[in-house]
């Protein structure tokens, strides 16, 4: 046998078998997250912050002054939450307690500011003047008012004078006029005044209320309490 013959598949056979290595192969699939570990411990407290400015003086507050009188007395809104909120708010509301009403600041008819009977009560209505007349002359002018709930105590009337510029308005109190049902009414001025339709005359009083106020004396401005308003400028 020739010797070279043997030798060279040996060679062969360690050449194969101590190579250098082969590419790295693509990295497998991620596999699923683990489980989430337990919360650690609390960490201690951290230092206190800054102290906050100072707060209002009681005394400074809006409405902390305020007083009822010997006869008028102040209302409060207190609204209650559930979850234990508790805030009270002052209200324009007041009760004159010698009247048994309850009461706002109003330009009276004397020009005075006076504590008014309130239209938010059942028993207290507002009336307007209207384009309507009870006579064929235009002359004697009817109020119309929303009908009420319940039986008025009160019909207020809000008049504009231009006797001064600006006008001014002012309030004229009634002490529950009764109301009239007309079966003709007039509508136009003292020199064409012409009559109202039956029809348009029973479409307004389905809706309304009306008042003859002509002739009928309203409760004196005095009988109400008076008082002043005064604009103060806050700091």
């Amino acid at each position: 046998m020739n010797l070279r013959s043997v030798i060279y598949p040996a060679c062969m056979l360690v050449s194969l078998s101590c190579g250098v290595d082969g590419t790295s192969g693509r990295d497998g699939l991620a596999g699923q997250q683990g489980a989430e570990g337990q919360q650690g411990m609390t960490g201690s407290q951290g230092p206190a912050g800054p102290t906050g400015p100072a707060g209002m003086n009681g005394r400074d507050a809006l409405g902390a002054t305020d007083t009822s009188g010997t006869r008028l007395k102040r209302y409060a809104s207190v609204l209650t939450a559930v979850d234990g909120l508790k805030v009270t708010t002052p209200s324009y509301l007041l009760r004159d307690t010698t009247l048994g009403i309850d009461c706002v600041f109003q330009s009276a008819s004397d020009g005075m500011q006076r504590c008014l009977p309130s239209t938010s009560k059942p028993d207290v209505g507002l009336a307007y003047s209207s384009s309507y007349f009870s006579d064929a002359g235009c002359t004697q002018l009817l109020h119309f008012a929303t009908k009420p709930c319940a039986a008025l105590k009160y019909v207020l009337v809000n008049t504009t004078s231009t006797a001064t510029c600006p006008a001014v308005g002012y309030v004229t109190v009634y002490a529950a006029p009764p109301t009239v049902t007309p079966s003709v009414m007039y509508t136009g001025s003292p020199g064409a005044c012409t009559a109202l339709a039956k029809p348009s005359i029973d479409s307004l009083l389905m809706s309304f209320v009306v008042y003859d106020l002509n002739g009928k004396t309203p409760v004196s401005p005095t009988t109400f309490v008076s008082g002043t308003s005064t604009q103060v400028l806050l700091p």
